[in-house]
């Protein structure tokens, strides 16, 4: 069914994390899912797309990573919405924040029903890293144009 754009126009929802589960050790070049929702479920029939907004914490330790690459995936999904972000400003021992912005592909099946999961993952080039517990993520499942 198509979006009817000004009729019955659901509303987004949203999942707000204010912290990760806890510090989350990420080895390098290995892609590490730091957080999860809970089942997002689509409030009306209709297209939507997941869109997140994340501002995470990285400590480097001793030997600092090169870059990160940040994921979102849908369900049990492969890794889509990919952003790389490279390590401007970073030394060794030091926590920066890093910002994440990405966005899933339109769908009508996935969030129906029983809905879906949405989780981030990080993945640090050449040295591991730790995602620390204090990094806010924004999770939305908005509603997408008509189709």
């Amino acid at each position: 069914m198509a979006n009817l754009y000004g009729v019955a126009n659901a509303p987004n929802v949203f999942v707000n994390a204010q912290n990760l589960p806890g510090n989350i050790a990420c080895p390098a070049n290995t892609t590490t899912t730091i957080y999860t929702t809970p089942a997002m479920i689509a409030p009306s029939n209709g297209y939507f797309f997941p869109a997140v907004w994340a501002n995470i914490f990285i400590n480097s330790g001793a030997s600092i990573s090169t870059g990160f690459n940040c994921y979102i995936a849908i369900g049990a999904g492969s890794y889509v919405g990919i952003s790389s972000v490279g390590a401007y400003g970073m030394v060794a021992n030091q926590t920066v924040a890093i910002e994440f912005a990405g966005c899933g592909p339109a769908s009508q099946v996935a969030w129906q029903g029983a809905g879906s999961t949405v989780s981030i993952g990080i993945s640090p080039a050449t040295n591991a890293c730790t995602a620390m517990q204090i990094s806010p993520i924004l999770v939305m499942l908005m509603r997408a144009p008509d189709q």
